[in-house]
């Protein structure tokens, strides 16, 4: 990681924009080994925002904003699902299951950071398990792809400052 901030509550790590670009990098890297193919990026609102405008426009592929997800914009399209940490997967998961509802032929998730379950705290794994019984919604467990490990640290990325 680039810097490391001690305070007395809790650890932060300030990320560079190197960092974020050679992330993106390496994302693109693997896309085009892959040749998966994607019709449109669903950016989650707010720390995907930066992660899904910089992808899209380095892969040419229409972005579109979270709050304002269609039918016909989703429907058979294969879906790229962006977002800058994929901490409890609470985010993800409502997303996942609303684009899920409207019938893309595929999606994939994408996050800069992943942090385990396993450093997750016990009240977080409560919340998680409390939204998914209270709304019915099924766990994307993981990232198909993430750069980065999140340990027990905040990480402030560069846009956040």
């Amino acid at each position: 990681m680039d810097n490391m901030i001690n305070t007395d509550q809790r650890r932060l790590y300030k990320i560079s924009w190197k960092y974020i670009n050679q992330g993106i990098s390496e994302f693109i890297d693997f896309i085009e080994y892959t040749g998966i193919k994607f019709d449109r990026i669903v950016a989650i609102k707010r720390g995907g925002w930066i992660p899904g405008v910089m992808l899209s426009n380095k892969l040419d592929i229409p972005l579109i904003d979270s709050s304002y997800l269609e039918y016909n914009l989703i429907n058979d399209q294969n879906i790229l699902i962006v977002d800058d940490i994929f901490d409890t997967g609470c985010t993800i998961n409502i997303y996942y299951n609303i684009i899920k509802d409207m019938n893309p032929h595929d999606y994939f998730v994408y996050t800069l950071f992943y942090r385990h379950p396993v450093n997750l705290t016990r009240k977080q794994e409560k919340n998680i398990l409390k939204m998914e019984d209270k709304y019915g919604l099924r766990s994307v467990t993981i990232p198909h792809y993430r750069n980065y490990a999140a340990r027990n640290y905040w990480i402030v990325f560069p846009w956040e400052l």
